[in-house]
């Protein structure tokens, strides 16, 4: 259908400038990968949706009087340090692994890269919200931060450098003994 989609868009407008030229075979590239990816796609969705059930229950198996774990704050949401060795080694497999598109490594490399990178964007918006309670700063500041990085994927690719960060660094100890 993206694809179609796209033929579309060629079809109504024949007078193309080369960097919309460019621009849509990127985007022909870019639905390629979709179908490697279903993998990683599916681990996330399957996560979204066990969110989404716990969110339903919860409230209903308290009302029951149903004793049951509360979470951690997001704020204090801190993912293993070892996250970061892995995403270098799939980092150095992706780029010296000389992996061709539709081999077996490659879509195993790609879906494990796609993971961390889901994994060090949540540890980022941690410390965004970590920062902001630290700080004092009113609850819509990460919050408006987490929206806007999640619509401009230029900020959401500094929210998962923070979040590299944040575990490499242990930032957050180091906020704690300033304060």
């Amino acid at each position: 259908m993206m694809n179609q989609s796209i033929d579309m868009v060629q079809k109504i407008s024949p007078a193309l400038n080369e960097d919309s030229k460019k621009a849509i075979e990127f985007y022909r590239s870019q639905i390629s990968y979709i179908g490697y990816l279903a993998p990683s796609l599916l681990v996330v969705l399957s996560i979204v949706y066990a969110f989404l059930i716990e969110l339903i229950c919860l409230p209903i198996l308290r009302r029951l009087r149903v004793v049951v774990p509360k979470w951690l704050p997001f704020r204090l949401w801190h993912l293993p340090r070892s996250l970061i060795w892995y995403y270098l080694i799939a980092l150095v497999i992706m780029l010296f692994g000389h992996l061709s598109q539709g081999n077996s490594l490659f879509v195993a490399v790609i879906n494990v890269v796609f993971i961390l990178d889901v994994l060090l964007v949540i540890q980022g918006l941690s410390f965004v919200f970590f920062f902001a309670h630290e700080k004092n700063l009113p609850l819509a500041i990460p919050i408006l931060i987490t929206v806007v990085s999640l619509a401009i994927s230029y900020l959401l690719q500094l929210i998962r450098i923070l979040g590299i960060i944040d575990l490499g660094f242990n930032i957050r100890e180091r906020l704690k003994t300033k304060k």
